[in-house]
């Protein structure tokens, strides 16, 4: 029996939401497809087997390269494709991976994966070109090179309990390396929240573990500071990509380092340091767009919206078609008045992407600036779209726009108008346009909201109460803050001590306070309140 020329390899677990789109996708392919299962609870198994696949329950051990490993020594064929659950190759793209298994097996090759995103703003970011109808729904995605189709050799092997890769042993066996322009078109990160959740948390652990295995390692600490990033563990973040950075590092991981941490840097309001950090790094690197693009966010952050411009204009000499980089510039023409400067940059960029959302919102934005409140409504129906998550980006747009005009009554019209679905992601922006709209019921009524959900700090929310304890207002300010009370967050308990305080019932507010005391999250903040309280009267 002759030898299979192609196994597809590859290690799951509960898939079943989007296993059998990706073992569609090798149809007229793979003539064989390995998948090591590491513990699956739903119908990953069954997919796979009736697709035919040889399937092979494996315990998981903390570590992807030995479920990568079992999965490669398990295949028989003569090349061998390594993918994942949520990846599929377009049927268009059989001929060419054909033609290369046909040609000498002395070259391992590299594929480019297209990570598909529904934002527009990620660095490296590159409008989607229609060659998959499965991406079809997604505007754009980030693409990166990874070792995937190579000679089946035993010596092959995956290093890394996470982040792992196999290209140390491909150059130890002397083998030829190539870049093919084949895309692997990747869901994973528009995946339900959930499914991405359970997945951090899993790579974050994992990456810990490896750390702690090899201290010394940069890509450790790099992929490590990159998946606290991923988690929201901004200081952590910071913490491990400043101790990789003073580490002798691949320059790839270097620069992308430099342009996490200036990221983080600016996210936390250290902007001086985000400036200075990029700065470096785009002397050092010249050719990285994410590094002049995360420069230009760490200016605007800072309130340099000319030197922003100047930053994205040098940029844009390098790569005149980078649509963050068009769509950004234009914006800060806008917030500069600078009009037919932003029309000028918006029409480049619409006669190079004319479907793209983001441009359309760009023109959106810069019509709403230029002739007012009086077109809000227009802006917000032409701004609708079947994605959610671009629908609200969109009517926070406009929402800003319009209360840099005094305009927050108009704002505060369209957001009641918003899908109930949106609403706790615009809950900040409705805080905002009720201040400036001078809407205190409202503002307290969002602000509660968030308070529900832990999306509001302590101090934030204690800060607000002075403004908003006023007659006509305390009352549903009380009512809602104490919903959130109700839910056991302690911001809306200290929220509730804080109003009773202020109307005088000083007992009832040491009680709230006294049931919060073992908080570790409130802090000097209770003994503030409690010192304020001591000359309160029952």
């Amino acid at each position: 029996m002759s030898r299979p020329q192609l196994s597809v390899c590859m290690i799951a677990r509960n898939e079943a939401d989007i296993l059998g789109m990706c073992l569609e996708s090798l149809k007229g392919l793979a003539d064989e497809v390995v998948v090591v299962d590491t513990g699956s609870t739903d119908d990953t198994v069954q997919i796979a087997a009736a697709y035919g696949a040889r399937v092979v329950e494996s315990v998981w051990r903390d570590d992807f390269s030995l479920a990568r490993n079992e999965s490669l020594q398990l295949a028989s064929g003569e090349w061998i494709l390594v993918l994942d659950a949520d990846e599929i190759l377009s049927a268009a793209d059989h001929d060419a991976i054909r033609e290369v298994m046909n040609g000498p097996r002395d070259c391992a090759y590299v594929l480019v994966q297209r990570n598909y995103t529904t934002h527009t703003n990620v660095a490296g970011w590159k409008p989607n070109d229609g060659a998959c109808v499965e991406a079809a729904a997604y505007p754009g995605f980030v693409p990166a090179v990874q070792f995937r189709l190579i000679p089946a050799d035993p010596r092959v092997e995956f290093t890394g309990a996470v982040h792992e890769d196999m290209g140390d042993s491909l150059l130890a066996l002397g083998l030829r390396t190539e870049t093919l322009e084949i895309p692997i078109h990747h869901f994973g990160k528009v995946r339900s929240q959930a499914v991405m959740e359970r997945k951090k948390r899993l790579y974050t652990q994992l990456g810990e573990d490896k750390l702690r295995t090899a201290p010394n390692s940069p890509q450790a600490m790099f992929e490590l500071g990159v998946q606290y990033i991923e988690i929201g563990k901004r200081p952590e973040a910071i913490a491990t990509l400043e101790t990789f950075l003073q580490s002798e590092s691949h320059p790839y991981f270097h620069s992308r380092a430099v342009g996490f941490l200036g990221q983080m840097y600016t996210f936390e309001g250290r902007h001086e340091e985000a400036i200075a950090v990029l700065e470096d790094g785009v002397r050092e690197h010249p050719d990285s767009i994410v590094l002049r693009e995360s420069l230009a966010w760490a200016r605007i952050r800072n309130g340099q919206a000319f030197a922003a411009v100047k930053v994205l204009d040098e940029a844009l000499s390098y790569w005149p078609e980078q649509l963050s980089l068009l769509e950004l510039l234009g914006l800060q023409y806008v917030d500069l008045r600078q009009f037919d400067a932003a029309a000028t940059i918006f029409a480049r960029a619409s006669a190079i992407y004319p479907d793209s959302a983001s441009v359309k919102r760009g023109l959106a934005v810069m019509d709403l600036a230029t002739h007012g409140a009086d077109v809000a409504a227009e802006v917000a129906g032409r701004l609708t779209s079947a994605s959610s998550a671009a629908t609200a980006q969109n009517l926070i747009l406009v929402v800003n726009a319009l209360v840099e005009q005094s305009r927050g009554d108009v704002a505060l019209r369209l957001l009641l108008t918003a899908d109930p679905n949106l609403r706790s992601r615009l809950m900040a922006a409705w805080v905002r346009t009720a201040r400036a709209a001078n809407r205190r019921d409202e503002e307290s009524w969002a602000m509660a909201q968030m308070a529900r959900r832990s999306e509001m700090a302590v101090g934030d929310l204690e800060a607000s109460l002075p403004r908003l304890m006023v007659p006509g207002s305390m009352g549903t300010a009380f009512a809602l803050i104490e919903m959130g009370a109700d839910q056991g967050h302690p911001s809306s308990s200290l929220a509730r001590a804080g109003v009773l305080s202020r109307w005088g019932c000083g007992a009832w507010a040491r009680e709230c306070l006294a049931n919060l005391q073992s908080d570790p999250r409130l802090g000097s903040i209770i003994d503030q309140a409690r010192s304020r309280l001591q000359t309160s009267s029952t």
